[in-house]
């Protein structure tokens, strides 16, 4: 079932975007709204300049745990237009819907940025987190693989910029064509919900850690350990104490919210 939310997105739109509109429901299980996409239908997308805001957000288990805990997250998500998979749980569950749904519509931010780069468009890029030195490398990189491309840096903790093209993040913000914010959950989407009103046109996306990645200060996990379903370890092995609490905790607290829910429900049923 399409839900009100989704009626949202206008023609113009539907019109820009060069591959199939993805079909938005709530997944199996863990109830959370989704509107997958695969990563090239992304990049297609964002290169269609739309003439208004898009946004794009993603769900992991974090997600999911957020989506139940924090309202701005929850908000975020449900007004996005189009809704990622990102991580297996999340797939699978979608795969159980609708067998459509190869592992193809796994995307995490990196799976459709660094392709969008590889593309070396002609783009204005705004990109909000980190560290002021990671935001620099970050820049850098981006140039790198894109020259073409237009990249204004701000930091994530004093919003400075960090390009010295002179822009405001306001002004940055209004000439974009793309916005990624990278501020971790649920801040950065509680910035995104804060600062819609600047945002006129093209496409805004919250990356979590990519610009991170992007910049070099923590190793991506290679593409062939995503595919495997085994990220998860391979970043808790570099990265034990900032990941322990996802591996270990998260899945015992969703755990927890969907066995709630479902006792809830099925006292409110009985009623």
């Amino acid at each position: 079932m399409v839900h009100a939310y989704r009626c949202r997105i206008v023609p113009a739109t539907i019109a820009l975007w060069k591959g199939p509109v993805p079909a938005s429901f709530r997944l199996p299980v863990f109830d959370v709204p989704v509107a997958p996409a695969t990563a090239r239908e992304v990049v297609d997308l964002i290169e269609s300049r739309p003439s208004h805001l898009v946004a794009i957000g993603n769900v992991n288990l974090r997600g999911v745990r957020m989506y139940y805990e924090n309202a701005e997250f929850r908000r975020y998500t449900e007004t996005s237009d189009v809704v990622l998979l990102d991580g297996w749980p999340l797939w699978a569950s979608a795969w159980l819907r609708h067998r459509r749904f190869t592992s193809a519509y796994r995307v995490g931010s990196s799976d459709w940025l660094y392709p969008l780069l590889d593309r070396n468009p002609s783009l204005v890029i705004t990109a909000v987190g980190g560290t002021a030195h990671a935001s620099a490398l970050a820049r850098r990189a981006a140039l790198v693989k894109a020259p073409r491309v237009t990249w204004h840096a701000f930091d994530g903790f004093e919003f400075k910029p960090q390009d010295g093209a002179g822009l405001t993040l306001d002004e940055a913000l209004e000439a974009s064509d793309l916005v990624v914010i990278g501020l971790g959950m649920p801040l950065q989407e509680t910035w995104i919900n804060a600062h819609r009103d600047a945002l006129k046109r093209g496409v805004v996306a919250n990356v979590g850690g990519c610009l991170d990645y992007l910049a070099g200060i923590q190793a991506h996990t290679p593409r062939w350990i995503g595919r495997l379903g085994i990220e998860w370890l391979y970043r808790l092995i570099r990265s034990p104490r900032r990941l322990g609490d996802r591996v270990f905790v998260d899945p015992l607290v969703v755990t927890q919210i969907l066995v709630r829910n479902a006792l809830g429900k099925r006292v409110r049923d009985d009623r």
